[in-house]
């Protein structure tokens, strides 16, 4: 099919986006700012309201990281470590848990008539492959981010755990797991 508009893709920073000023009538940007630093938050959403025309829109799509539970053992476990690596200097955990700041930042940012939706994810089983793959594979990674960092051995233990209970784990009738996902989306002022 054809687009309505011409499509060209560019490779780029966000912090020095390949494009004159106001060559955009809006911007989305999806899970990227939780990788962000503080100050290259900053430097990105100034990119964005350069590139984007005056009345245009910008929207950013990241993970509430705080909203992400499963059932386990130690309540607050996925918090837990997600707080022990923010504290450690971990700019991806602390911009996972940035996200309902969102609408802060674009409006320091200078962007006008900011506003802020979370929506919830929810998932039980029977898991598709695909969500299965990701469970699996996000157990794994926190399993591992768990031994190098500052929290206690009973939570190092529970991800230990979890990790080896693999399948078993999400073939239990009982497990839940839910993430959260907000959307900020501000308007670049005209006469800016």
């Amino acid at each position: 099919g054809a687009f309505a508009c011409p499509v060209a893709a560019a490779v780029g920073s966000v912090l020095a986006l390949p494009y004159p000023d106001g060559a955009f009538d809006g911007l989305w940007c999806a899970a990227v700012t939780q990788y962000l630093a503080d100050g290259e938050l900053t430097a990105a959403l100034a990119e964005f309201r350069r590139v984007v025309r005056p009345g245009g829109l910008v929207a950013v799509k990241d993970i509430d990281g705080n909203l992400m539970r499963a059932p386990t053992r130690v309540p607050g476990l996925i918090q837990h470590l997600r707080e022990a690596r923010a504290r450690a200097g971990s700019p991806q955990a602390r911009g996972a848990l940035r996200g309902p700041e969102l609408r802060t930042w674009l409006r320091c940012a200078g962007f006008a008539d900011v506003r802020l939706e979370t929506t919830l994810v929810e998932r039980w089983p029977p898991y598709r492959p695909a969500e299965r793959q990701y469970l699996l594979s996000l157990v794994d990674t926190f399993a591992g981010l768990a031994e190098d960092v500052d929290i206690p051995q009973y939570e190092r233990d529970e991800w230990a755990r979890l990790r080896v209970l693999g399948d078993a784990l999400l073939d239990d009738p009982n497990h839940y797991y839910r993430e959260g996902h907000v959307l900020a989306v501000g308007r670049v002022p005209t006469g800016a």
